[in-house]
């Protein structure tokens, strides 16, 4: 549950009355302004000034991932979460290479060719994100590498705009974000990067979706999702803890569950893969036990 709240979107319970707020000749009559009004908003919200970047807005962050891979001919991919782009890649004939995602920025420091690095600033199956001084001082080292960095999953961190903003000063570090996930209108399809590589095309969102995206960034969704999943993080690991548990199953469901399979099965825990994306673990020993709950404190 608590992997499905993380990677999955929630639909805004006020998406409804933000509509009827309004009457829809509005959309007509100002059809830029809702546009125009949502790029500053991005604009000042990470600082774009300072950092030199343009807000590219599209049609969700698909279109520009998209977009970027039309653009460079040599790519490097993290495995496990843009594997969907690679039949996309193929079939623009480009040079690339899927990177599993623990030694994906490791390979960087070998490459001196032109390329473009495409990963996620969260990994999706700790929860854990790249540290931001980490990734300035490797795009200063390497800037024949441009660095396209999927933020999709930022809300639900302690990563702030600032950060964002102090990523996006460096000329190789693009920042893609979405309205999808946190702020919880994944149907209205809009997405933007934080870049100088892109020529935004006119109206490449609808003026509704601008509207609707201009509310939620008013909305507290985010943060209340954010301390929602805390706290329901929190209350998993206290019961685990605090409960004498002897020969009970724990059934956990996670989109990454083969991988966790093995991660507990090196390391002597008793799980069993029921399907793609739910395994099966037991609590036996006390000594297991508690690496099991030290596993969940960094995966969750």
């Amino acid at each position: 549950m608590l992997d499905f709240i993380r990677s999955n979107s929630i639909l805004h319970p006020e998406i409804s009355s933000w509509i009827s707020d309004i009457p829809l000749n509005s959309f007509i009559t100002y059809s830029e302004h809702y546009i125009h009004e949502l790029k500053l908003r991005l604009q000042l919200k990470f600082n774009t000034k300072e950092s030199k970047k343009s807000v590219f807005i599209d049609n969700g962050s698909s279109s520009i991932i998209n977009n970027v891979i039309q653009l460079y001919n040599c790519f490097y991919i993290q495995k496990n979460d843009f594997f969907l782009f690679e039949e996309l890649i193929k079939s623009y004939k480009k040079e690339y290479k899927m990177i599993e995602n623990n030694n994906f920025l490791n390979i960087a420091n070998n490459i001196n060719h032109s390329c473009v690095f495409l990963f996620t600033l969260i990994n999706n199956i700790t929860g854990e994100h790249y540290k931001i001084d980490d990734l300035i001082q490797l795009s200063k080292k390497k800037r024949n590498i441009q660095f396209i960095i999927d933020g999709a999953y930022k809300e639900y961190t302690l990563l702030t705009d600032y950060d964002i903003y102090r990523i996006s000063r460096e000329p190789n570090i693009h920042y893609i974000g979405t309205f999808s996930k946190a702020y919880g209108i994944p149907g209205f399809r809009i997405g933007y990067m934080l870049s100088d590589i892109l020529l935004e095309l006119p109206y490449a969102i609808s003026s509704m979706s601008a509207y609707i995206a201009l509310k939620s960034l008013d909305s507290s969704l985010a943060i209340d999702n954010y301390h929602y999943i805390k706290e329901e993080q929190n209350n998993f690991i206290n019961h685990i803890e605090n409960t004498e548990i002897r020969n009970h199953k724990i059934i956990f469901y996670h989109k990454e569950a083969f991988k966790i399979h093995k991660i507990l099965k090196n390391n002597l825990m008793l799980t069993r893969l029921i399907n793609n994306d739910t395994i099966s673990i037991s609590m036996n020993k006390k000594e297991n036990n508690q690496k099991l709950i030290d596993f969940l404190k960094t995966i969750l």
